[in-house]
Parts: C-alpha cells; structure tokens; sequence
C-alpha cells in the first residue's frame, strides 16, 4: 500500500492517514465541505476514500510540505483518483492511471457542484450509480 500511496501523491512529502473526523477537525481551508458532498451525493464513493496529511518534506523536493492541505485517495476496481484540497483556493482531481489532472477553485461560483459533477462523471464508474442524488 505504501507504494501506491507514493504513486497517489508523489515522494516530496511524507503522508499519513487520518480518519474523516480528523480532517474535519485540522481543516478549515477551502473546500473544507467537498467531502461531506460526496458522502451525500456519492455514498459509494465516499465509503472508498482514505484521508491522508502531509507531515513533513522527504528531501526529493525543494520546499516545504503541504501540511495544510488535504488528500484522499480512491481505490476501485475500475478507477483510482486522487482529491487535493488545497487550503488556498483549490480542488484538485487526479485520475491515477492517466495522470488526468480536472482543477477548479475559489475563481468559480459553483466549484463545489463543478468537482461533485467531475468526480460523477469521470471517476464512479465502479458503481451503478454514477448520477448524482439529490
């Protein structure tokens, strides 16, 4: 698993798991209600997600790591992405396999229904319910 985790979300930085409720409690940047949508909207999706934190830089990139931010990687049979949530400003989607990167953010009206509409379309393609509810 530790190599996949490298593979989601790069060798710069160090990540740990963290449940749901931790995220909820360390995070207040942007797009801090995207999850909940998804738990709503995309149940399946959602009971896939693991909740990860930077902790600290590796020595493989210059910089600091993105303690603030968020991520959570999904692993289905069919796809497996990534959500960034970056405290600034940025919900960020990326197909693992691809390597597809879908960004939209604080710039836009409707950035959480645009990223909900994404991760529908683009990435529940293991379940039968890739509409939207609600």
């Amino acid at each position: 698993m530790e190599d996949f985790i490298i593979e989601a979300l790069g060798d710069c930085d160090e990540h740990v798991e963290e449940t749901f409720t931790e995220f909820t409690n360390r995070y207040d940047g942007f797009g801090k209600d995207f999850y909940l949508m998804i738990k709503d909207s995309l149940p399946l999706v959602f009971e896939k997600l693991k909740f990860y934190k930077a902790t600290v830089r590796t020595g493989k990139c210059v910089g600091v790591a993105n303690t603030k931010d968020s991520f959570a990687i999904f692993e289905g049979n069919v796809n497996k992405f990534v959500i960034q949530l970056s405290y600034y400003g940025v919900i960020c989607l990326c197909d693992i396999d691809t390597n597809f990167i879908y960004e939209t953010g604080d710039w836009s009206d409707n950035a959480y229904k645009e990223a909900l509409e994404f991760v529908s379309t683009h990435f529940d393609k293991d379940y039968d319910n890739s509409r939207i509810s609600g």
